[in-house]
């Protein structure tokens, strides 16, 4: 099934540890969009899922959808968790 919110993300997602996180601005930048869905954090979200470079945000509501297609691994403090359900 097709998705409209997939376009080129597989390019960059695909495999990638994410991070829960809290949203937060700082002075040079005082907003993102969900990969996905372009849901604006911190407006729409206050928190979700990023990359370990914070370069990338992903909702909660997207990553339920495309965890499985995507691959993604959850990290705990930035390391891989012991018991990460993404992997059974």
């Amino acid at each position: 099934m097709e998705d409209w919110r997939i376009t080129n993300q597989h390019q960059y997602l695909d495999g990638a540890t994410l991070v829960w996180d809290h949203y937060s601005t700082d002075d040079a930048w005082d907003h993102d969009h969900c990969e996905l869905c372009w849901a604006k954090f911190p407006e729409d979200e206050s928190a979700g899922y990023r990359t370990r470079d914070s370069r990338h945000w992903i909702c909660k509501r997207c990553f339920e959808d495309f965890k499985e297609d995507f691959s993604w691994t959850v990290a705990e403090n930035g390391q891989p968790a012991k018991n990460n359900p993404l992997e059974n």
